[in-house]
């Protein structure tokens, strides 16, 4: 293994280039019934620079997703129809939606892991976008790695 990096135009290494084409496929899908969270998180993802789109519960989620492909599933857990934990489980039971999932909840870590198990991270309310976009961001890179598996 050669301890140099292999540098590109401008001094920016191999990996870094590839680092930034990866993200460029970065997608979300911002789930809350809560409709004024979900577009202003919507937005702010959008202000990062990601393509994203908001669905205001889990019914609505499926019939987003039966059409579009997203890299991240940003989901509140406490919904009505269909709450994040059976989102998840839907999700995670079709291949055809091979998607990061994080879920979000005003409650602690513990009690989300009591109602769900296969998600990819865990944010707890109230949200710091810039939290928010980093672990939506490691999601994805990570999921871009064979071998790492949800939670």
């Amino acid at each position: 293994m050669n301890s140099k990096l292999d540098r590109g135009p401008r001094g920016t290494s191999q990996s870094c280039r590839w680092h930034d084409d990866v993200l460029a496929s970065l997608s979300v899908l911002v789930v809350d019934d809560d409709a004024s969270s979900a577009d202003l998180i919507t937005e702010e993802i959008r202000d990062r620079g990601y393509p994203a789109d908001a669905a205001y519960d889990g019914q609505h989620a499926l019939s987003v997703l039966a059409s579009h492909r997203y890299a991240v599933i940003v989901s509140d857990l406490a919904m009505p129809c269909l709450g994040g934990a059976e989102l998840l489980e839907r999700v995670r039971g079709n291949p055809r939606l091979d998607a990061g999932f994080i879920l979000v909840s005003s409650h602690p870590e513990h009690v989300v892991q009591q109602a769900a198990t296969g998600y990819d991270a865990f944010l707890r309310k109230p949200i710091a976008f810039d939290a928010l976009v980093a672990v939506i961001e490691s999601v994805f890179m990570r999921r871009q790695r064979p071998g790492l598996a949800p939670r």
